[in-house]
């Protein structure tokens, strides 16, 4: 895969932005995106697959971890818009870069999310050494269980390690459906 990270320009403000807890609109971006026609960068492309990740997985934590009797469906929304903004710019990327595998973006964009979502059950389980104990050995279990071919026990192992009882994430499955 070609590498179009590598450069020497400053922090933009969409570096500053991955890098916060900022939950952004994806409305606006998604106009730009379309007034732009053609005429950002590798670069600014590549840079917005990033923020594209980085918000997918800020709006996704916060539906997941939502009550799941009372889910937060603004963030469902906008999730969607940012998995269709996310298409949109790796589609745009892969037209400039052909030699840019779609494959390893997902894989960027699916641990991007992850992280998200790891930050916000450790955040939410205040640190607790029982509780991250707990989901530790789960999540081991799920890995094992995966590796020999048990992925729907996985996913539910995973499901029940990563999202309280009561959460939107651990009803809705897996991110599969989602992200395509």
């Amino acid at each position: 895969m070609m590498d179009v990270r590598a450069g020497n320009e400053p922090a933009s403000w969409i570096d500053e932005v991955c890098q916060s807890d900022i939950r952004l609109p994806s409305r606006p971006l998604l106009e730009r995106l379309q007034a732009s026609d053609g005429e950002l960068t590798t670069q600014e492309t590549y840079q917005l697959v990033k923020l594209a990740a980085h918000q997918l997985g800020r709006w996704l934590a916060e539906y997941d971890f939502s009550p799941a009797t009372a889910p937060d469906m603004d963030a469902a929304r906008e999730s969607g818009l940012w998995v269709y903004f996310w298409r949109s710019v790796v589609d745009a990327l892969c037209r400039k870069v052909p030699e840019i595998q779609r494959q390893d973006l997902a894989r960027e964009r699916d641990l991007i999310i992850a992280r998200h979502a790891l930050r916000t059950r450790l955040m939410l389980s205040d640190r607790h050494s029982a509780v991250i104990a707990w989901w530790g050995g789960v999540s081991r279990f799920a890995i094992v269980c995966h590796e020999v071919g048990l992925v729907q026990i996985a996913q539910a192992l995973y499901g029940a390690a990563l999202y309280p009882a009561n959460a939107a994430g651990r009803a809705r499955g897996s991110l599969d459906d989602l992200l395509g």
